[in-house]
């Protein structure tokens, strides 16, 4: 019998990628998604054919490199270009996208869809090695707005009350102090 094992995560598609994140965690599951084999016949393989695909498999221990990326991609004979900045996204996409991030390992094909503007159940047959660059480019982003969202707000603190200090009159400087401390604590966390 003829078994075909997947040489890396570009030929690991993201419906399959899914599986795996929901599978349970030992390997003759993960083997059997990943050959598309039924788990109780490969608990009847030999042990040596069960260590040869299950070594062959020892890609799967790595993450996809983020050079594999590509800012076009091609789906269905369609080609699609991913969306760089969050700002073009319309108001429902960013609504949708909060929602699925709060799932995101079920929702991974509807949020690379979304930065590619595709469809969500084609996109399930996208390669995990281009699926995986759009994440991390997604995931850096949101991180560098949110620190520079929290640098905007202490910012904006600072100088709401900086005006608030040239209002005062002399002995309040330590009260003010003290009320613009916590509330950049407040924000921070």
């Amino acid at each position: 019998m003829t078994i075909k094992v997947p040489d890396g995560w570009n030929e690991v598609s993201i419906s399959t990628f899914q599986e795996l994140l929901n599978a349970e965690s030992n390997l003759i599951e993960r083997v059997a998604i990943l050959t598309d084999q039924d788990p109780e016949d490969i608990r009847r393989w030999d042990l040596n054919s069960f260590k040869r695909v299950s070594d062959a498999l020892e890609w799967t221990n790595i993450l996809p490199e983020q050079k594999d990326w590509k800012r076009n991609i091609t789906v269905n004979g369609k080609e699609y270009q991913f969306i760089e900045k969050l700002s073009s996204l319309t108001a429902g996409q960013w609504l949708d996208l909060e929602h699925w991030v709060l799932d995101s390992s079920n929702n991974l094909h509807k949020i690379i869809a979304l930065f590619y503007e595709g469809d969500a159940e084609e996109f399930k047959s996208v390669s995990m090695a281009d699926a995986y660059g759009c994440m991390v480019f997604f995931s850096t982003i949101v991180n560098k707005s949110l620190e520079s969202m929290q640098d905007y707000l202490v910012k904006e603190i600072v100088t709401k009350e900086m005006k608030k200090i040239h209002s005062l009159g002399s002995g309040s400087f330590t009260r003010w102090l003290k009320g613009v401390r916590l509330k950049c604590l407040t924000y921070l966390n």
